[in-house]
């Protein structure tokens, strides 16, 4: 990858292919991501919620709705041994499929 500016020299903005861009000069640059631009939010209804609990019950530590550039895993299970990183990650189904006439 050859290019004239950094990563840092791109301003933060909602635009996402703006983030893209700067997500990936980041990462050309330091061979990974900028955890800066990892989310993290709150399960998004009560089976992911409940999912998240049982977890939590068995020990483990989950974090919900793990992503950057607009796309998130539902739940993500910490690894214990290695900080900063997961073991599994959970995808649950949405709305549209909890809607269909089908599920």
């Amino acid at each position: 990858m050859f290019s004239n500016f950094l990563a840092s020299d791109i301003a933060h903005s909602e635009n996402p292919g703006v983030r893209a861009l700067r997500d990936f000069l980041y990462f050309a640059e330091k061979g990974d991501f900028d955890r800066t631009t990892v989310g993290q939010g709150d399960p998004e209804n009560i089976f992911e919620l409940g999912v998240k609990e049982e977890l939590e019950r068995r020990g483990h530590v989950v974090d919900a709705q793990i992503g950057c550039v607009g796309y998130r895993i539902d739940l993500a299970v910490r690894d214990p041994m290695e900080p900063g990183h997961y073991l599994l990650g959970i995808e649950c189904d949405g709305a549209t499929y909890h809607s269909a006439k089908s599920a």
